[in-house]
């Protein structure tokens, strides 16, 4: 079985259909609650593969797993196509998560309240934004 990250899923998804194809005997049961509860069950052996959406925490590596990178994955960040915004530089996208940045009017746009939406705490997408924007969520 595969456990782990919601964004890999897919990926694995066909990773499996194509091995059971050409193995028939084989059946790969996929899913996707999240990449730390990936790491956990390929720690633990409830799982085969854990799928991660993110590096390992120092607190999780332990000589028995083994990463391997499969896909590279992007991370985007949208506005309301209603907002007239020109566009956001990584220094205010920052600034903007780490509530330091609460009005449009702020980084160029109109006179209205900035509501930052993410993923849960336990995503490894959110995980790897905060990381790559040196950020930790408030």
């Amino acid at each position: 079985s595969a456990v782990g990250s919601s964004s890999v899923t897919p990926l694995m998804e066909v990773f499996s259909e194509t091995y059971m194809k050409t193995n028939p005997n084989v059946f790969i049961e996929v899913q996707g609650p999240g990449s730390s509860a990936g790491v956990k069950a390929a720690k633990n052996g409830s799982a085969d593969l854990g799928m991660s959406s993110r590096n390992l925490k120092e607190s999780e590596k332990e000589p028995t797993l083994v990463e391997e990178v499969v896909a590279r994955d992007g991370i985007a960040v949208v506005v309301n196509p209603q907002n007239k915004l020109a566009g956001l530089t990584a220094e205010q996208v920052t600034a903007i998560y780490k509530g330091e940045v609460s009005n449009w009017k702020e980084v160029g746009g109109e006179d209205k309240p900035i509501v930052a939406i993410t993923r849960d705490t336990a995503s490894g997408t959110r995980g790897a934004f905060e990381d790559i924007m040196a950020l930790k969520m408030k």
